[in-house]
């Protein structure tokens, strides 16, 4: 009696376009808030030096740049269709419309509650 065929490979997971370009928006944003955060630190370093013995302007700066990072690590991870990316996406987006209502942009608040929205659509994609 013969042996039945294996079966097929399973099919590799395909990212979907629009998972694609947040990604990329994603990544590129995250390297404009670095060089911001780069460039507050700049700014409050003189400016501390100058004029003021505290440094919270370059506090400041940390976090930008930080936050800078971290867009761009959740980029790269929701091109690659990782898991942790998708939780880090959708935790930015979350505080992204909180932010946005209080401080009364609803136009912002609400494109990013569609991205919410868009993200849980694709989660099955994620792994």
């Amino acid at each position: 009696m013969a042996m039945p065929p294996p079966p097929p490979p399973p099919m590799p997971r395909s990212r979907p376009l629009g998972v694609t370009l947040l990604a990329i928006l994603t990544i590129l944003i995250g390297i404009g808030v670095f060089l911001l955060g780069l460039l507050v630190v700049a700014v409050s370093t003189v400016v501390t030096i100058v004029l003021l013995p505290a440094g919270f302007g370059i506090v400041i700066g940390v976090l930008i740049v930080l936050v800078g990072i971290l867009m761009i690590v959740a980029g790269a991870g929701l091109l690659g269709l990782k898991m942790w990316a998708w939780w880090l996406a959708i935790l930015a987006f979350i505080l992204g419309v909180v932010s946005s209502v209080l401080s009364a942009n609803y136009i912002v608040a609400a494109v990013e509650a569609l991205l919410i929205v868009y993200l849980i659509l694709v989660r099955k994609h994620f792994h």
